[in-house]
């Protein structure tokens, strides 16, 4: 009984005996505030009992918690204590805390929380270049403001940096403003390029509080700052070796661009003997002859106001060439300096020397003599033998003379008096074979050396197949014609007349026309129109080839006709008259030619599966435009270079 009492007067106790308790109260706080401002808040403590106690004031930020306030306070019950408390956000207070935070006050045994607000550290920047373009060593003007994340106006350091380059700027800037200029370098390399801004602010310590960075892109244009010139050797044997060459530009980095250039090359006397235009990178070949003159040539580029130049030493090259045209050698310089030197000749079992002493590009003609024969003759200059096989001679022992320009002359009047001569006795036997002939030429011109043409009428023999002394044979004829020549153009010239001759084709010269005859008989083949218009083919290409690279134009014409012509055989030596109008026609042809081969109509048909061909307008001829079966006509060509 006594124990229940007492139990009961405690529980009263407790229930009357007031809790001790207090109050906290924070005024409102801002969103945002950057890492170094001050954070100034009002707190009210209302104790609802009396409290002596320390005040307490703690920031917490992601599970961190650092206390910025503390300070005792002894109120009575109902007390009212407003307090003003200024937190700096520095790292000595708050250390790295950042991001979403809030306040905890605590007076005795109560607490209590802030509404919630941002610690921030960024600067936002904003900035514009003054163009979105440059040229290397331009200034690039740049202009914007930094500003706090809280809003206020910015204020510490920009910098500047450019990601190819080692530009570093560095400044203050104060008001949430700069301005600032960079130069780029002169070597910058073109394309896409961006400048890194940085804005800072930093605490009296030099740590940094806040920060915040921008990229902004520009370009740079590519610049030509240099070109070059670069070839495989700087000394070469003409006509063995051509000289190769690339031309290099450079922009303002040093690295390689490509260009249209123009090129010129210049010979010896500073004369230009080619111009083109061609890219850069891309190694160029000039071809080169046998005769080209000696000395420095130059390669000349030039681009967008820049030039360079590049020496060639050209050696000197003492070179012959031998021909065999019947019984007369002809011997030309086709190098590129004077030839004084002796040959040997021989024929047969005999040997002659001769002093040779010629110019560039001169030739000069000797006349071969031995018993009435058929000879191997070989030419000898020292480094070179040629061998001329089957060549018939006459006279009464071995002998080389030189004809000279009077001598010449005698030579082929003698020869024209056989013709004449030969056309008597012909006449003379037609008679006594009742065979009315008429002339047998209707003329006769003086050619050089060992070229003579005649122009026959038609014979009146009725069967069309047998005539006196010979077959009528299908015969095509090509017809070159050069309105002006030189001793550069006779070189080509003769260089397709061998590839003629290696054939078996007759060549005969008329002014300004070279004809080339094409037989069954003369060739051993039946395809005359075909083998004729692959050499008129080179002959073009070669033509063509000289007019690309010389200074000097000329000017020529291809005609090709067929018709029918006398094949006689002379003791083993062919000899060919034409008939009816095939000569004449082939040159009216090759006169409507400009550069190009035309044929007659009566060949287009045979010969449209082997060349593509078109219709020349208003004019019963046709223009070869190209080979249809490449790898034959390849196949012939190469034939005649291993020959020769």
């Amino acid at each position: 009984m006594k124990r229940g009492a007492i139990l009961l007067a405690l529980f009263i106790s407790l229930v009357t005996i007031p809790f001790v308790s207090s109050e906290v109260l924070f005024n409102q706080i801002n969103p945002v505030y950057n890492a170094g401002d001050v954070l100034n808040i009002d707190v009210t403590l209302q104790p609802l009992s009396d409290t002596n106690d320390f005040f307490e004031v703690n920031i917490l930020c992601q599970n961190n918690s650092e206390q910025v306030f503390r300070s005792p306070y002894n109120l009575n019950a109902g007390d009212s204590r407003s307090l003003n408390i200024q937190i700096s956000l520095i790292h000595q207070i708050i250390g790295d805390m950042q991001g979403e935070c809030f306040l905890e006050g605590i007076y005795g045994n109560d607490s209590s929380r802030s509404q919630k607000f941002k610690v921030s550290k960024l600067i936002n920047i904003e900035a514009s270049l003054d163009k979105p373009t440059y040229n290397a060593g331009e200034q690039i003007s740049i202009r914007g403001n930094a500003m706090f994340e809280n809003g206020n106006p910015g204020y510490g350091f920009i910098e500047a940096s450019i990601n190819s380059s080692d530009i570093f700027i560095t400044k203050p800037f104060l008001e949430g403003v700069f301005d600032f200029a960079i130069i780029l370098p002169p070597s910058i390399s073109s394309g896409d390029h961006n400048v890194l801004i940085r804005a800072y602010q930093k605490d009296n310590f030099g740590k940094i509080i806040n920060e915040g960075i921008l990229k902004r892109e520009f370009s740079v244009r590519e610049m030509l700052k240099e070109i070059s010139i670069n070839v495989r050797s700087q000394s070469i044997v003409p006509g063995t070796d051509n000289i190769f060459y690339t031309v290099n530009a450079y922009d303002q980095a040093g690295k390689e661009i490509e260009r249209q250039v123009a090129v010129r090359v210049y010979g010896p006397a500073d004369n230009i003997i080619q111009e083109k235009v061609q890219t850069t990178l891309e190694e160029s070949e000039f071809k080169t002859e046998s005769n080209m003159t000696p000395g420095y040539w130059k390669i000349e580029a030039i681009l967008e106001g820049f030039t360079s130049q590049k020496l060639i030493f050209v050696e000197e090259r003492k070179e012959i060439n031998f021909n065999m045209m019947n019984s007369t050698l002809a011997v030309m310089n086709i190098g590129n300096v004077r030839y004084s030197n002796p040959i040997e000749i021989i024929i047969g079992d005999s040997k002659v020397v001769r002093d040779i002493d010629l110019k560039i590009g001169e030739t000069k003609y000797f006349r071969l003599s031995a018993p009435n024969n058929d000879y191997s003759v070989i030419v000898n200059e020292g480094q070179n033998e040629l061998s001329f096989s089957g060549v018939t001679l006459t006279g009464k022992a071995v002998g080389v003379g030189e004809l000279r320009e009077g001598g010449l002359l005698n030579f082929w009047l003698l020869g024209l008096l056989v013709v004449i001569v030969g056309g008597i006795a012909l006449g003379i036997g037609a008679y006594k074979k009742k065979i009315n002939i008429g002339s047998v030429f209707q003329k006769v011109k003086r050619r050089k050396p060992g070229v003579v043409i005649a122009s026959p009428v038609n014979n009146v023999r009725k069967d069309n197949s047998v005539y006196v002394g010979g077959n009528k044979e299908e015969a095509t004829v090509v017809a070159l014609r050069i309105e002006k020549s030189d001793k550069k153009v006779d070189l080509i010239i003769e260089k397709i007349l061998l590839l003629a001759r290696s054939e078996g084709a007759k060549v005969y010269a008329d002014g300004e026309y070279k004809l080339i005859v094409f037989t069954k008989s003369l060739i051993r083949s039946s395809q005359t129109e075909n083998i004729a218009v692959k050499i008129a083919n080179e002959m073009e290409v070669l033509l063509n080839n000289f007019n690309k690279t010389s200074r000097d134009k000329i000017s020529f014409g291809i005609g090709i006709n067929n018709g029918h012509a006398i094949v006689e055989n002379h003791g083993g030596k062919m000899q060919v008259t034409s008939l009816g109008a095939l000569v004449s026609t082939s040159k009216k042809i090759s006169c409507e030619s400009k550069g190009e081969i035309l044929l007659a109509d009566n060949i287009h048909s045979r010969l449209s599966r082997e060349f593509k061909m078109e219709a020349v307008k208003d004019k019963n001829l046709w223009k070869i435009k190209d080979i249809l079966n490449r790898s034959q006509h390849d196949k012939f060509l190469d034939g005649f270079d291993k020959k020769f």
